[in-house]
C-alpha cells in the first residue's frame, strides 16, 4: 500500500478511505436498493453510521440520497443539468 498511496498523494489511512468509498459508490450505482447493513460490512466499515459519515463526507451526500438518484437515473451532483 505504501507505493499506491505515494501515488494518490496521501497517507494509506487515506487512500483505504477513498477505496472503501468508491467500492460503496459502485455497489450503489449497480444496484440501488442494496442493504446498507451489508454494504457498510462487505466495504470495510465499521458500521452503518461509519459507512454514512463517510459517504456524506467524501460525496456531499448520504448513501440513501445517492441511491434515490441512481434509481431516477440523475447525477447527484448536478441535478437535472450537468456542467459545461
Amino acid at each position: 500500500a505504501g507505493g499506491r498511496a505515494r501515488r494518490f498523494g496521501g497517507a494509506p489511512k487515506g487512500l483505504a478511505r477513498v477505496l472503501r468509498f468508491r467500492d460503496a459508490a459502485a455497489r450503489i450505482a449497480r444496484d440501488p436498493a442494496v442493504r446498507f447493513v451489508a454494504l457498510a460490512h462487505d466495504a470495510g466499515y465499521a458500521d452503518q453510521p461509519h459507512l454514512i459519515r463517510e459517504f456524506a463526507a467524501l460525496a456531499g451526500v448520504t448513501p440513501g440520497a445517492y441511491a434515490a438518484e441512481r434509481r431516477r437515473g440523475g447525477f447527484v451532483q448536478y441535478g437535472e443539468h450537468a456542467p459545461p
